[in-house]
């Protein structure tokens, strides 16, 4: 007896509908996993980029001395620190170093002074900033030698993101040379501030500024007044001293300009060796100046 094959079965309305969101619900699920396979492989390239980002931004050790693009200064980081600029800073250079996982930086920014204003007051527009820090506590205020310039050190700290328990201990160390201020702002955690004692002794003993010296530098010294009047003395840190007269004084290689408290007063110069000659309207006649025997341009 032959088997006759049954008819083909008629599906459904429902069931064709159930085919139909099963298919569906599968085509989704790929999806889904494709997606999610993409999304990984993108997480794997995007962490090794910024790993190699991270590894390449460290900073660029420095051998032997450095000197400021713009010749500005110079200094002798210590072994282990390096570059570390700051986006846009256009005053000065950062420098860095980590050890043990603890960070410390030393920023030095250099900007044009004013004839006349005092170390002090620089570090009063330094200090500022960190003022509105939360956890301020000002510390002391003392000399400090800076390469062969005498300037100020000040201390402070603040607390680190807030927090009480971790505190930023920070030094502005300033000199005034050549007509320009020299900040240089030290920062680490207050804790491990001995880490760094010696790097920062040796830095700070290098640093030479370099920028208006070369205007400058010909007429630091003391020179005698030839008409026997009071003698002129021009400190490479921008002070001056004529008889009772004192304040600070700048060049831009024509004109010395001397400032005391009361005002200023503008004189064209010329240097002839060691002889020079001041010329203002508000003189009888010029004051002719001889350079002391044991006095030598720096």
């Amino acid at each position: 007896m032959l088997l006759t094959p049954a008819p083909p079965r008629r599906t459904t309305r429902n069931e064709a509908r159930n085919e139909a969101r099963n298919e569906a619900r599968n085509e989704a699920r790929i999806s889904i996993i494709l997606k999610t396979a993409m999304a990984i492989i993108v997480a794997l390239t995007s962490t090794t980029a910024l790993a190699a980002k991270v590894k390449n931004s460290k900073g660029a050790a420095v051998k032997g001395t450095y000197t400021d693009t713009r010749d500005r200064f110079s200094i002798d980081p210590a072994p282990g620190w390096l570059l570390a600029p700051f986006p846009g800073d256009t005053k000065g250079m950062n420098f860095k170093k980590i050890v043990s996982g603890v960070p410390a930086s030393l920023h030095v920014t250099v900007e044009k002074t004013t004839p006349g204003k005092t170390m002090g007051a620089t570090l009063d527009d330094a200090e500022a900033v960190f003022r509105a820090e939360i956890g301020f506590n000002s510390g002391t205020e003392v000399p400090a030698q800076i390469g062969k310039f005498a300037g100020l050190r000040r201390t402070m700290s603040v607390f680190a993101s807030g927090d009480r328990n971790t505190v930023r201990g920070i030094e502005l160390y300033v000199v005034h040379a050549y007509g320009y201020s020299h900040t240089l702002h030290f920062e680490t955690l207050e804790s491990k501030r001995g880490t760094f004692t010696r790097d920062l002794d040796r830095m700070l003993a290098s640093f030479v500024p370099l920028v208006g010296a070369d205007l400058a530098s010909p007429l630091t010294g003391t020179w005698l007044n030839t008409g026997g009047g009071p003698d002129l003395t021009l400190e490479d840190d921008g002070r001056f001293q004529m008889g009772p007269l004192n304040g600070g004084w700048q060049t831009d290689g024509g004109q010395l300009t001397l400032a005391i408290a009361a005002g200023s007063e503008r004189y064209r110069y010329v240097q002839n060796g060691n002889t020079l000659t001041l010329t203002s309207t508000n003189l009888g006649g010029d004051l002719v100046f001889r350079r002391s025997s044991t006095s030598k341009a720096t």
